[in-house]
């Protein structure tokens, strides 16, 4: 898995050097392949959080919602305690990005925990707003028009 992780790196370097995105998916895919045991520190872990990131927003512009959400459920592991002090940005979009993947692939529950935990850690309604529309989304689908008055409310 080392080896993956290395390889993933080296090819991390090239589409951050050149601006050049050919490579972001595969990069990001061999550094996921090592896992986030095979990330040495903070700032290391926080490049390949940010990979993933750029990796799930490419998948999505090319509608790969499965792919994607794997990419940013790989991103939001690579996240250490107290991300959501330390980098709240890349938190915040990691996790709505991951809830909007959750949405389409109709992945419910896993869906709820990322709303929850958007819902739960946001700083202000601004930030909130996203993750309720995506949760509203769902109660509509599912024919639950009362628990999504409820949560506008």
């Amino acid at each position: 898995c080392l080896h993956h992780n290395l390889y993933g790196q080296a090819l991390g370097f090239v589409v951050v050097r050149e601006k050049d995105d050919r490579f972001l998916l595969s990069a990001a895919t061999q550094i996921n392949f090592g896992g986030p045991q095979a990330v040495i520190d903070n700032n290391q872990a926080f490049a390949v959080t940010s990979l993933n990131l750029d990796a799930g927003k490419k998948a999505m512009s090319m509608l790969d919602f499965y792919a994607a959400n794997e990419f940013f459920n790989h991103g939001i592991s690579y996240l250490r305690i107290g991300h959501w002090n330390e980098q709240y940005d890349v938190s915040l979009e990691l996790f709505n990005l991951a809830a909007k993947c959750a949405l389409m692939n109709a992945e419910h529950e896993r869906l709820k925990i990322l709303t929850g935990e958007v819902i739960y850690h946001a700083r202000c309604f601004k930030d909130k707003f996203r993750a309720i529309c995506i949760s509203i989304t769902l109660l509509l689908w599912s024919s639950k028009l009362a628990e999504a008055m409820q949560l506008i409310s």
